[in-house]
């Protein structure tokens, strides 16, 4: 067995947990907990922290993380919808970055994460001494990024992926200049959340950012509905297995 992992578990907020994902986050904390010495977990710290600007919350959390001496850090937004087994199967993953490919909130049936593509120049909206303190392939970061297609099984790299539902190691952090979360416009006047920014960055940085389709198929976002992408026979139901 390889060395223990210390898994942090850090939910960030801009207001309310959905009452689901709340349900879906007891369930996947206890079935960490019963299973940890099956997983080679040695210690599981909780973190949870509101702010109205997303990229802060992640920047403390990931913080706080690095504090207790994480090695990988989970990453669960607050109106996610899981199994409680799908945090398990990332975290067996030797991979960088892995999470689940999800539907984007809107319900429009876009998918968070993006393979490499159409490119387009990104600069960071910073002032101009925090840009010379990172490092200069940082201050003008090339986005790319073609919708992933939703698969049945298997792992796919990708160019950017949201973080609703992944698994960050603690290796990432410390390769990566501070602050780790950053957002921006690009050349072409697009938003480019934190997570996109992250994984481009860990990107350049010689690191690997990979989805995970089985996990993607039971992960859901949540909104006035669950938004799923529809990869799959199988219904909401039968797609999520809350047995512990």
């Amino acid at each position: 067995m390889g060395a223990e992992k210390k898994v942090a578990i850090c939910m960030p907020t801009m207001g309310a947990v959905d009452p689901g994902t709340a349900g879906d986050y007891a369930a996947l904390c206890l079935r960490l907990a019963s299973g940890a010495e099956r997983l080679g977990i040695s210690e599981i710290s909780l973190h949870q922290l509101g702010m109205t600007y997303l990229p802060l919350a992640r920047e403390r959390l990931a913080h706080q993380a690095m504090f207790v001496g994480a090695t990988h850090v989970l990453w669960i937004d607050a109106d996610m919808r899981f199994p409680p087994y799908a945090a398990e199967r990332l975290l067996q993953h030797d991979a960088d970055i892995v999470g689940a490919n999800y539907a984007r909130r809107v319900g429009s049936g876009e998918t968070s994460s993006y393979v490499r593509g159409e490119q387009a120049t990104f600069q960071l909206a910073l002032p101009e001494k925090l840009l010379k303190l990172l490092a200069p392939s940082v201050t003008a970061l090339t986005i790319e990024g073609a919708a992933m297609v939703p698969k049945e099984t298997g792992l796919e790299p990708a160019a950017m992926m949201g973080m609703g539902f992944c698994v960050v190691r603690a290796e990432v952090f410390q390769a990566l200049a501070e602050p780790w979360f950053l957002a921006g416009y690009d050349a072409k006047g697009q938003w480019n959340g934190e997570d996109w920014v992250l994984c481009q960055r860990a990107l350049a940085a010689g690191l690997h950012v990979v989805v995970d389709h089985e996990v993607s198929r039971v992960v859901g976002h949540a909104w006035s509905q669950v938004n799923r992408l529809d990869v799959h026979p199988m219904s909401p139901v039968e797609a999520i297995d809350n047995r512990l």
